[in-house]
């Protein structure tokens, strides 16, 4: 019997031709972790059974919870399991009693706690560390270069950025509070870290919505660190700043950072350029005063080797990313995440949950109880993400053939 191949292409472009070419394609495939994971409000990402595979925590409703991911190709995501019932939402990970699992940090407005992972995932213990004020956010880092790493509580009823010692041991214990910045209003509800002086240490960037305020905070490097305010006369505007992250934007070796609000006077994303000398010295940029996102984040999504800022836009109901395409300084573009991504989100993270190279998304909602990730597949027409346009993703796009929604 004869038999003849036919060989059918179809052409599939995710860009308009007015867009400028990017490093390599994004395109994005929407896939359920849960569905009943209720109002969640804010997700981390790190490895709490130590196989490698990143797992995905969120905190919803007065409790954290997680899901492993299976480290299949593409990975599958089990069901919810508790990591605590404290009420608390912004946490941080990190392994705090290096044992090689990620721990939990967690504050309220009353209470600094850590969630010590004893057995891979499989059970914590709530171990409080003070109970005379809390944060709005919680931060992990090594600030005095001793090798455990500390941890940094932001805001809460006592609207102040400190830090707590981590003092080792097993499990390790925590100093008192170290209070950084005290501020009398609404204090502090955002902060990321860098080495913004390039002197071998760990200093903090923080923004406010009461007292509308952008500083940073210069570690002095000494085994007990203090922490030196310093302000940034570039800030031009006075608004309700909601959230920052930091990287080098531009490319030249020094940390920048990159500010949010979605506040009614000024819808904005802006940063602002280290210029690398001493005093450290910044230049502010706006990137957009259209979309005022409630939650931003710095990653490379297209793979060109600069730092793209993706924003998860509350009111609009959006995922956007701003495309870094490089100059001096910086041209950003506005694109969209075009997968379904629920109703409500206001917060997103980025890894690469699929281990291929790229940066994949991770989005809980507040309205519809689902969390999604956001597969990063790359090549536009490898829907099913196996490496090649084929058959099998012939099949995906006619069986979702009609109207886009």
């Amino acid at each position: 019997m004869n038999r003849t191949a036919i060989a059918i292409s179809i052409p599939i472009s995710l860009t308009t031709a007015s867009a400028p070419a990017l490093a390599k394609p994004v395109a994005f495939i929407a896939n359920d972790i849960s569905t009943t994971a209720g109002s969640s409000t804010w997700v981390q990402i790190g490895d709490l059974n130590r196989d490698g595979a990143p797992d995905v925590v969120i905190s919803k409703s007065g409790e954290v919870i997680w899901f492993a991911n299976d480290g299949a190709a593409p990975p599958g995501f089990g069901t919810a399991m508790p990591v605590t019932s404290i009420n608390g939402t912004r946490f941080a990970l990190g392994d705090l009693d290096r044992d090689g699992d990620d721990d939990v940090a967690l504050a309220n407005a009353s209470t600094t706690y850590w969630i010590e992972n004893v057995d891979d995932g499989t059970s914590f213990i709530d171990r409080e560390i003070d109970a005379t004020g809390g944060g709005q956010r919680c931060l992990i880092e090594d600030l005095n270069r001793d090798g455990w790493p500390d941890i940094i509580a932001v805001g809460g009823s006592l609207n102040q950025v400190s830090w707590y010692q981590n003092l080792g041991g097993s499990p390790p214990s925590f100093s008192s509070r170290n209070v950084i910045v005290d501020l009398s209003m609404t204090g502090p509800n955002a902060a990321a870290i860098a080495d913004f002086d390039r002197d071998g240490d760990p200093d903090i960037v923080y923004c406010t919505q009461g007292e509308q305020l952008i500083e940073w905070l210069k570690n002095d490097g000494a085994a007990s660190p203090m922490f030196s305010r310093e302000s940034i006369p570039a800030v031009s505007i006075n608004t309700n700043w909601h959230s920052v992250c930091t990287a080098d934007m531009d490319c030249d070796g020094d940390s920048d950072f990159v500010v949010a609000a979605p506040s009614v006077v000024d819808h904005t994303i802006r940063w602002y350029e280290n210029d690398g000398q001493s005093p450290v010295e910044f230049s502010e940029h706006i990137i957009t005063n259209i979309d005022g996102p409630e939650r931003i984040v710095c990653c490379d999504l297209d793979q060109d080797g600069d730092m793209d800022v993706l924003a998860a836009l509350l009111i609009e109901n959006e995922l956007i990313w701003y495309d870094n395409e490089g100059g001096e300084p910086p041209i950003f573009t506005r694109r969209a995440v075009t997968a379904s991504t629920g109703d409500g989100e206001i917060h997103v993270a980025c890894a690469d949950l699929d281990k291929d190279g790229d940066v994949d998304l991770v989005v809980p909602t507040t309205d519809d109880a689902t969390v999604k990730w956001l597969r990063n597949v790359a090549c536009p027409g490898d829907l099913d993400g196996d490496g090649a346009v084929g058959s099998a993703d012939l099949a995906i796009l006619i069986g979702t053939w009609g109207p886009c929604p």
